[in-house]
């Protein structure tokens, strides 16, 4: 009695949902790379500092790097800036205070999300880096990651016959959809700050 086609086309749903986040903010499955992806165009902030976030005093020089990423962005892009971290970077972000001892991370007025500096704060595991052990932030306007979405191309099929004969009925879905980061390179519309990341050496 239980409604097992339903099941099986909700957790279809939410496999294509992860497949669609991955491909947005990474781009690397083999055969589906996404050139424009969030993470390959997004502009590289290193330390001017080590941190060690595993080290006694951390706060005080991972809070000096987030105020250095957020004073990376041109005046108009800052402006309409937000956050989007990992969860490492959020369990780290709720830990923190600032020079005053006031917690780093606010809840929004509304009570919905945070704020981190006075811009808006949102978390998700697609952030992560190779470790999802390591904070990672990104900042700036993410209008600037456009999203073509082909209205009416998702489809879902039910396959009765191909497997018919196992007493089994499979179920295909597809999308045609697209996201890349586009601006210009003299305004760079998001950075992204990955802990302890060192600058790839020249030469």
């Amino acid at each position: 009695g239980a409604p097992i086609e339903e099941i099986v086309i909700e957790e279809l749903k939410k496999a294509y949902v992860r497949k669609e986040t991955s491909y947005m903010f990474k781009g690397n499955d083999t055969g589906n790379e996404n050139p424009g992806s969030l993470e390959k165009k997004a502009v590289a902030y290193y330390e001017t500092e080590p941190v060690d976030i595993n080290a006694a005093g951390f706060s005080q020089k991972l809070y000096d790097q987030l105020v250095n990423l957020k004073g990376q962005p041109v005046t108009e892009v800052l402006k309409k800036s937000m956050w989007i971290v990992n969860r490492a970077a959020l369990t780290v972000l709720e830990k923190m205070t600032d020079t005053t001892g006031r917690p780093l991370l606010h809840e929004a007025v509304d009570g919905v999300g945070y704020k981190l500096l006075g811009h808006p704060l949102d978390f998700t595991d697609a952030a992560d880096g190779s470790d999802p052990s390591v904070p990672v932030f990104y900042f700036g306007d993410f209008k600037a990651f456009h999203i073509q979405d082909v209205i009416g191309a998702m489809e879902l099929q039910k396959l009765i016959e191909k497997y018919a004969g196992t007493n089994k009925v499979g179920f295909q879905i597809y999308n045609l959809l697209d996201g890349q980061l586009i601006y210009s390179p003299f305004e760079p519309a998001v950075y992204r700050y990955e802990v302890g990341a060192t600058a790839p050496t020249e030469g």
